[in-house]
């Protein structure tokens, strides 16, 4: 069986910076002018983000909901692809 992609990564600050996911599904849903929130489904486990732009700022916040697929940060020690 081929390993799927999982990952999620902060950066230097702790802030989701990096996500690469597989899976069979992918919602973007429009919550408010400045919030959306966004979901990877695999089979019946998925992960969840919020992604909001503060007001008068040109960036983005991303904060991970939910993570019933169970994405790793692989940047720990010992932490690899899982299957």
């Amino acid at each position: 069986m081929a390993k799927k992609l999982q990952a999620i990564r902060p950066d230097d600050h702790g802030a989701v910076d990096d996500v690469a996911i597989d899976g069979n599904l992918f919602r973007l849903e429009r919550m408010g002018n400045s919030e959306w929130w966004c979901c990877i489904y695999r089979g019946k486990q998925r992960t969840a983000f919020s992604i909001h732009r503060p007001r008068g700022k040109k960036t983005v916040e991303v904060v991970v909901i939910e993570d019933g697929i169970g994405c790793i940060d692989d940047r720990k020690k010992g932490s690899k692809e899982r299957e």
